[in-house]
């Protein structure tokens, strides 16, 4: 009776051994499984974004090359100018063998391999005719076959569309991957139980990532036949088909399911292989990212505990005791496992949201209104366009101090130095400053509210300066001030023109009066007389000129509305010029005329326009009559978006930059005998036209008027 208890309950402990050893070992397959499925994911996620996610800079350099072939209106110069090498070199390096760039006809237009001496490929460089269709239809990016480049590396091309503001195509950029990179980044560093395990197959099932490195380029056909023929295997062609077909079903199954897992034989030692599958969409094709693992290394170390198990069944407590920390430990490197699966997919998704935040930060920064730069020390580190607008492209990385207005100098150095000190964090100011200028003349001056605040960048306290120009608010300001002032002066000088005028009228009726008593009672002293008659005839000409300067600034004080009426400005022009031509000739002045034929007609008082252009002439022969060398006046008119310019260009010494901005303000004048009426009574002439007056620099180096005059746009006649 014992015995066959003791029978009994041996059978009992063996069946339950053997069930739990069962159960323990599918248990620990399918955990396997689903820790190389999750392993599988992860990478594939990682492959398939650095092969299928477009390159910004790549794409901006691609629309800033063809641009230019689009827009027949842009200048610039495609390859030195809008893409320097310092964008390609920066997306260069990253896995890529080459950039090109095509036409919407699939002619290279830039190639970086060309700029920089990389001997590349036959492959590379080129588009086919289907890739050009599948891209015109979906606007999607379409990958080529795998090729060896020169250096026998396989190596994959990614074209992508190159769309314009609109949206519309213009061309096509393609990138030529090297799949060593790829594996050496994204596959060969996952290792399981310490081996590389992981392979990769395109759309044809050829190889592009293996842990044996001659299998690279083949097909899984040619391989399986190779390792046949190597161990001395033959099959008939059909058999052979059949053989693949059972061992790795799951090769047609990554092109139709997106993941799987099973266990398969191996086609090199026809051992059970745990397999985990998972699919990769790549642009228009599918490919299949494959993780193996021996069933020996799972099921191995569980068959041969079992094995002492059921020769020691005897010692139950031994073995329960076996069976608790093989689960136990089973369950531990389960949790590890997961925890490294959930560890892998946290790192791709913070990649990835931190990308898209730096990126959206860079648009933000890139496209702002405000010039923005960083300082650390004299050393500019970073400046966005718009400051690069404000003050040029940065020259050796320091700030250009040549081109703060001489004023300025000081108080922005005082300032940059308060901010600097720690005196405060923050710190505002306005400066002028005088633009970069391509032909290397001084630009007018122009105006920006600045504001530097201490900052940490990359570790280090630096400086923070934003800049707004606002060079227009400052001549607005100045507008209203001069028209405040214009407005003040004329009713003081209207007032002091009338009480001046009364008794001037006074003195030139008496003296009028004295000159005709005295020709009456004239005597006989003939010198004497006309002495006499010489001293009045002065005293009425000073007079005279004294009535002229008042009548002037009456003008200036209460100006004459202009009688506009559809004038020929040319006309008005000709005839202005014909009174001072005589003037301009005998003072050695040569007058030039480029007026445009058949100029429309604008509303315009041409008695007005032409006061205003003897004005300029007689300004100009002025400023010339003590000037060596060629003295040219050149009078021009042209049409310019829906006005009428006029130009007065002279060759003599010309307004330096800092005055341009005070010449048409009343009474400054450089001029000694001058009243400094003349500028400003034209330039209110114009206005009162609903134009503009402005001074420049001419070709000469010389003084240059610009007079704007809007045309006659509306069926009413009105301006």
């Amino acid at each position: 009776m014992i015995l066959l208890i003791s029978i009994i309950t041996m059978i009992l402990i063996t069946y339950t051994m053997i069930t739990t050893h069962i159960n323990f070992r599918d248990t620990m397959v399918q955990q396997a499984q689903q820790q190389l499925l999750t392993i599988a994911a992860t990478t594939a996620d990682s492959v398939e974004q650095f092969i299928s996610a477009p390159s910004g800079a790549l794409n901006q350099a691609a629309f800033l090359t063809l641009q230019p072939l689009i827009d027949t209106s842009s200048k610039h110069d495609i390859l030195y100018e809008e893409i320097p090498l310092l964008s390609f070199s920066l997306i260069y390096g990253n896995g890529l063998d080459s950039i090109f760039i095509f036409d919407l006809n699939g002619n290279v237009k830039l190639s970086y391999s060309e700029l920089t001496g990389v001997t590349k490929s036959p492959e590379m460089g080129k588009i086919d005719s289907y890739a050009i269709k599948t891209i015109r239809q979906n606007h999607r990016l379409h990958i080529g076959a795998a090729f060896f480049n020169e250096k026998e590396e396989l190596t994959l091309s990614i074209t992508e569309p190159v769309l314009d503001r609109q949206k519309v195509l213009i061309g096509y950029s393609q990138r030529i991957v090297n799949l060593n990179y790829l594996a050496n980044h994204f596959i060969d560093p996952v290792k399981i139980h310490g081996a590389r395990r992981i392979w990769m197959f395109d759309e044809r099932k050829v190889i592009v990532a293996h842990p044996t490195l001659e299998y690279i380029g083949l097909s899984i056909s040619d391989i399986i036949n190779r390792i046949h023929e190597s161990s001395g295997d033959h099959f008939h062609p059909g058999e052979l088909h059949m053989h693949i077909s059972r061992d790795h079903a799951y090769f047609d199954e990554v092109m139709t399911k997106e993941d799987g897992s099973g266990i398969y034989k191996s086609c090199s030692s026809y051992d059970k292989e745990l397999v985990a599958y998972h699919s990769l969409k790549i642009g228009d094709k599918r490919w299949g990212l494959v993780v193996t693992l021996p069933y020996n290394e799972i099921a191995g170390p569980v068959t041969e505990h079992g094995k002492r198990v059921f020769s020691l069944a005897f010692l139950t407590i031994i073995v329960l005791y076996s069976g608790s920390v093989i689960i136990y430990q089973g369950r531990k490197r389960r949790s590890e496992l997961e925890k490294e699966a959930d560890y892998l997919k946290k790192i791709a998704k913070s990649s990835q949201k931190l990308r898209e935040e730096e990126q959206r930060f860079r648009d933000l920064v890139e496209n702002s209104l405000v010039g923005i730069l960083i300082m650390d020390g004299d050393t500019i580190i970073y400046s966005n366009p718009e400051q690069n607008r404000l003050f040029g492209e940065k020259d050796n990385a320091q700030i250009k101090m040549n081109n703060i207005y001489p004023d300025d100098l000081d108080e922005f150095s005082r300032f940059l130095d308060r901010v600097r000190s720690g005196k405060s964090m923050t710190e505002d100011t306005e400066v002028r400053f005088f633009p970069e200028n391509p032909q290397g003349k001084q630009s007018e001056v122009r105006w920006t509210h600045c504001r530097a605040s201490s900052i940490l960048y990359s570790g280090r306290r630096c400086l923070l300066i934003n800049m707004v120009d606002i060079t227009r608010t400052k001549e607005l300001e100045h507008l209203m001030l001069m028209k405040q002032k214009m407005v003040s002066l004329g009713h003081v000088a209207a007032g002091i023109a009338h009480e001046i005028r009364n008794p001037l009228s006074g003195i030139n009726l008496l003296l009028s009066a004295l000159k005709k008593s005295f020709k009456a009672q004239q005597s006989q002293d003939e010198p004497e007389s006309n002495k006499i008659n010489h001293i009045i005839e002065q005293l009425l000409s000073a007079s005279t000129r004294i009535e002229s300067v008042i009548r002037r600034v009456m003008d200036f004080a209460k100006p004459s509305r202009p009688k506009l009426v559809p004038t020929d400005i040319n006309e008005a022009l000709d005839q202005a010029l014909e009174l001072s031509a005589v003037t301009l000739k005998k003072s050695g002045i040569e007058l030039r005329k480029n007026l445009q034929t058949r100029l429309p007609l604008c509303k315009a008082d041409g008695h007005l326009i032409g006061q205003v252009l003897l004005n300029l002439v007689t300004n100009a022969a002025q400023t010339m009559k003590n000037t060596a060398g060629e003295k040219i006046i050149e009078i021009s008119t042209c049409t310019m978006e829906n006005q009428i310019i006029i130009l007065v260009n002279d060759s003599g010494p010309g307004i330096a930059p800092h005055v341009r901005s005070k010449i048409f303000d009343p009474f400054f004048t450089t001029k000694s005998d001058s009243s400094g009426i003349g500028l400003s009574l034209s330039h209110r002439i114009i206005t009162d036209h609903g134009g503009n007056l402005s001074a420049g620099e001419s070709p000469w180096g010389g003084a240059s008027f610009i007079i704007e005059l809007p045309l006659i746009n509306n069926s009413d006649g009105t301006n």
